[in-house]
């Protein structure tokens, strides 16, 4: 009625109830959002408003109105606007091109299901509108947006298309061939007047029509128009995308397509094909995908596989590089792009430096090139794949290289990547000490001694040295540890005994680790304590570490359950003295280390990799404290089966027989039948659980103890369902 809209339109108004709507709680959002479907431009106005008045930093608090904006959009008159008001949110908010508010974005810009009635046209000049816009991350946005002009088969459902008690569509729907055929018509035009424009955007927009030239030739009734785009692209410069998309397009689908469209496309793919040396190596080496390997024509009876093809790859890439090698000119036009470029680069490396006539003066070259790269943007693929052929072909002037590199710029902080190129032999590992001591290569440059096993003949001394340095650096605990747990795993693979050198560096390691709310190392620590802790040492260690943990948690300066896998992997190899270094002590220790236990155990339980009988032995040393105590947090109830009855563990009833007051253990147990976290109904838990109070008959002086909890538990049982019969009644009120 008009007097209700009336009072939603005061109510969204400036200094309205609900006008400010970034400052609204959960249940005022959920009215602002119910109303608004009856005041759709009172509502994008409130919004705009609102946010214009924001800092930019507060932005994120408009996120959660991302798919209401969207369905604003709706009609053409409000398109515009709200898509605006979605750029700003996104970009003040930092939202990454991932992030579902991105996507709800972009989906109005696609043919189908879109949620818009906005013209294409007024689509296309608001995808203008950020290209064209100096911000990066608009440009960004509105290349998406273009993408999604562009597809053909995987459209995005991303928002809702209710809109209160409104009917509605999901949007245009071109539902005719010539709707359809104008729709991707007008798009490519647009994108491909972008792709011959200046550059980075014109290789953006390049990149999405390649991306999308699958679909648009089989789906989009447009075969002249994407031939000429493609052949006005192709005439200014060799495209490397497009070519690949044509040839893979003939692989893939070839056979089903007509006798016209195959031949249109062989003829199309022939024209636009890489012709010479410079055009081959770009579209092969500076792929990220799997590239097209041949270049001669199609061949649909080819009984080559796409395994096949994917191995030819590096061998190709190889062969491209011992070419370029011997042409200079080719070789000093990809130098710029071979040093800034992902792709198929160390195999084209090694086969510059297996046949270039004068292998030093090709590496200052692409040393030159590398520096003069924007630093940000450099790759030393070619550079590790080059040092790779050199390598096998002359180790001296590999070593001359690799010293030059580890002092002088633009490699020195590049060094420890460029050495791991190869086994490393004696001469590299003493220019890695010597590395480290010079300091002139960050932490996370060593990493890649962690990769494809090349610390596996660094001797165990060397590498302790090496791993202790890293880790004292800045940054460099992670590096150390994953470096040291590969290692590991490497010798674990070939069943090595661990080297005392390696228990050693494992040991310092762990001491070293700082207990606050980062946790990415974890997994990499509980590893390296199952192999490095063992003995004294390995026990002093675990105590030790285990100490702080527990001051930690006390502290909240970090979440015994972070730490999951470190404590599984110390209770596996050190379970008493895991346990000292948590429980030990004063009974408020005791009750602050199993309090981590519980919360690491929140999951799976921790204690369960500790072995029974060192828990045993370890609570006999207390046993009036420690049994009760660790009752809460010892290996939960088992089943037989998925759905068969559960049962005691063999260490619960070990506790119940050696503890001096087994009732106060069974009390403890008891506390547990109620779980953290269930999916169903909570009384069947209980009652199923309640059974095991039935299996303790061999347990006469706890027969007391037992009827109580069972008294207990039936009432808690009878509680729960009660609840969940009411809850689960049919309700049918709803906001209308």
């Amino acid at each position: 009625s008009d007097e209700a809209l009336a009072i939603i339109n005061k109510w969204l108004g400036g200094g309205g109830l609900y006008g400010n709507p970034a400052d609204l709680d959960e249940l005022g959002r959920a009215v602002f959002e119910n109303v608004a479907p009856a005041a759709p431009e009172a509502a994008l106005t409130a919004l705009e408003r609102t946010l214009q008045t924001s800092p930019i930093e507060e932005s994120l608090r408009f996120r959660p109105y991302c798919n209401l904006v969207r369905s604003l959009a709706f009609d053409g008159a409000l398109f515009e606007r709200s898509a605006e008001l979605l750029v700003t949110i996104l970009v003040n908010g930092d939202i990454g091109p991932e992030a579902p508010e991105t996507r709800l974005l972009t989906s109005l810009f696609q043919p189908y299901w879109s949620g818009t009635h906005a013209t294409l046209e007024q689509r296309l000049r608001f995808i203008e509108f950020l290209v064209y816009s100096p911000d990066p991350k608009r440009q960004s946005l509105g290349l998406l947006g273009m993408r999604a002009t562009l597809e053909t088969m995987h459209f995005d459902l991303a928002g809702d298309f209710d809109f209160g008690a409104q009917p509605r569509d999901y949007g245009f729907w071109p539902s005719t061939p010539k709707e359809h055929a104008l729709w991707y018509g007008v798009s490519l035009s647009f994108a491909a007047r972008l792709a011959v424009g200046n550059e980075p955007l014109a290789s953006s927009a390049r990149k999405a029509i390649a991306e999308g030239f699958r679909g648009l030739w089989l789906r989009s009734n447009i075969r002249d128009e994407i031939a000429r785009t493609c052949r006005q692209i192709s005439g200014r410069n060799f495209w490397p995308e497009g070519w690949r998309a044509a040839r893979q397009t003939l692989e893939f689908e070839g056979t089903g397509l007509s006798a016209e469209s195959r031949a249109e496309l062989v003829a199309l793919e022939q024209e636009i094909r890489p012709k010479d040396l410079l055009q081959k190596a770009r579209a092969v080496v500076f792929s990220m995908h799997v590239p097209c390997v041949e270049f001669g024509d199609f061949d649909a009876q080819s009984s080559d596989d796409r395994g096949v093809r994917i191995a030819l790859i590096p061998e190709r890439a190889r062969d491209l590089g011992k070419a370029v090698s011997a042409e200079g000119e080719a070789l000093s036009a990809l130098l710029p792009e071979i040093v800034v470029t992902d792709g198929y680069l160390w195999p084209f490396g090694f086969g510059l430096a297996e046949a270039a006539p004068a292998p030093e003066t090709i590496w200052r070259r692409l040393v030159a090139a590398f520096g003069q790269a924007e630093e940000g943007l450099r790759k030393p693929q070619v550079l590790n794949g080059f040092l790779n052929g050199l390598h096998a072909r002359d180790v001296d002037l590999c070593h001359l290289l690799l010293d030059e590199a580890m002092e002088e710029e633009p490699l020195a902080r590049w060094y420890p990547s460029l050495q791991a190129s190869f086994e490393l032999g004696e001469k590299d590992i003493s220019r890695l000490k010597r590395s480290l001591a010079a300091g002139k290569a960050p932490a996370a440059f060593y990493g890649s001694l962690a990769l494809g096993r090349v610390s596996d003949r660094i001797p165990a001394p060397d590498l302790k040295e090496i791993v202790i340095g890293i880790a004292g650096m800045q940054s460099g605990y992670e590096v150390a540890t994953e470096i040291l747990h590969m290692r590991l795993h490497s010798a674990a693979e070939r069943k090595e005994e661990i080297a005392p050198d390696f228990a050693e560096a494992g040991c310092q390691l762990i001491l070293r680790r700082q207990f606050t709310r980062e946790t990415r190392e974890e997994y990499r620590l509980g590893s390296i304590a199952k192999s490095c802790l063992s003995g004294l040492r390995g026990a002093s260690v675990a105590t030790e570490v285990c100490r702080r943990l527990r001051a930690a948690a006390v502290k909240r300066e970090t979440s015994a359950y972070s730490h999951q896998d470190l404590l599984l992997g110390l209770l596996s190899c050190q379970p008493a003295a895991t346990l000292d270094g948590l429980c030990g002590g004063t009974d408020a220790e005791l009750r602050e280390g199993v309090k981590v236990l519980k919360d690491a155990s929140i999951q799976s339980n921790v204690m369960a990799a500790a072995a029974d009988n060192e828990v045993l032995d370890w609570c006999e040393q207390k046993p009036n404290v420690r049994y009760p105590a660790l009752a809460t947090v010892i290996g939960v109830f088992e089943r037989a089966g998925e759905s068969g009855p559960a049962r005691w563990t063999t260490i619960q009833l070990s506790f119940l027989k050696k503890a001096p007051d087994p009732s106060a253990v069974l009390r403890a147990f008891v506390t547990r039948f109620r779980p953290h976290e269930w999916s169903g109904s909570l009384s069947t838990i209980l009652e199923s659980n309640e059974n095991l109070l039935d299996q303790l008959e061999d347990f006469p002086e706890l027969h007391s103890v037992v009827a109580q909890e069972k008294s207990r538990i039936r009432q808690m049982i009878d509680e729960q369902r009660s609840w969940e019969i009411k809850w689960n009644q049919p309700r049918h009120e709803g906001f209308e």
